[in-house]
């Protein structure tokens, strides 16, 4: 396992912050295609489970994330992180453990692309590819504590779209 220095030192509130710019996009595509939602970002229940909004008529729960490192990579090698372990001092899980969301939604703040797929094709892409091919999915541990899988976009959503899984992205 890599450890990684954490490069910001940003609040909490920083964070949540900078994470709210994926939501706001989000909400406007939705508004743009007339896709009924409920903001349920406030609600303590969605928040247990790491769900931000309910959509559709279906009532599709879908979780927003928002990346800033995509741009610093080539295309080949960029990637999205997925947090396993929140904070190795008192052990406490990562969204990947608690989230039920149906879609996730990877926003590309740097830019402006947004990357929908369901949470069930990601974890398993990860059962599939961790340990087996770094080159698809890594396990790290960022020195801020926290540790998670890295997954690596292309191989991902060719391997979406090779095997017939939701994907869509949106520029």
């Amino acid at each position: 396992m890599q450890t990684y220095q954490n490069r910001t030192h940003e609040t909490f509130k920083q964070t949540l912050q900078k994470g709210e710019q994926g939501e706001v996009a989000f909400i406007q595509y939705c508004e743009s295609k007339n896709i009924p939602l409920i903001d349920v970002r406030n609600d303590k229940e969605f928040q247990k489970i790491d769900v931000d909004f309910i959509v559709g008529n279906k009532g599709t729960r879908v979780e927003i994330k928002t990346e800033y490192s995509y741009g610093k990579y080539s295309k080949d090698k960029q990637r999205f992180y997925v947090e396993d372990i929140s904070s190795q001092s008192i052990n406490s899980d990562g969204w990947y453990r608690y989230c039920q969301a149906d879609i996730l939604v990877d926003f590309d703040a740097l830019n402006n692309i947004m990357y929908f797929f369901r949470l069930v094709d990601l974890k398993e892409y990860i059962e599939t590819f961790y340990e087996k091919d770094k080159k698809k999915v890594d396990y790290v541990k960022l020195q801020k504590g926290s540790c998670g899988y890295v997954v690596y976009i292309q191989p991902f959503l060719q391997w979406l779209n090779d095997n017939n899984k939701y994907n869509e992205i949106i520029e």
